[in-house]
């Protein structure tokens, strides 16, 4: 008999976007998140509901405006580069639950 029993199934998708410097730029992945880890070049962030979310690249800490979509996926900005500068290549993990 095991000792521990999922309560629920979570899903998990992972992919990548490139950067078009869009403003308020949704990312689809037919799901409502509730954590999102985002990946590129030295750059790394965490988004999780009502949140403050930041990014972390050479020790330096900076605040994002990225967020979770209310219904599906989420959604990055360009200033300061958060999440959407022209070229980069982001890499994701967007988790359900």
């Amino acid at each position: 008999m095991p000792l521990w029993t999922p309560t629920r199934k979570l899903v998990i998708v992972t992919g990548s976007y490139v950067g078009n410097d869009s403003d308020d730029r949704q990312i689809s992945t037919g799901f409502k998140c509730s954590k999102v880890i985002i990946i590129a070049g030295g750059w790394n962030w965490i988004v999780l509901p009502g949140v403050t979310t930041y990014f972390k690249t050479g020790g330096v800490t900076t605040v994002t405006d990225a967020l979770l979509h209310a219904s599906n996926g989420f959604v990055v900005d360009q200033i300061n580069a958060n999440g959407s500068a022209t070229g980069g290549t982001y890499y994701y993990w967007a988790i359900s639950g």
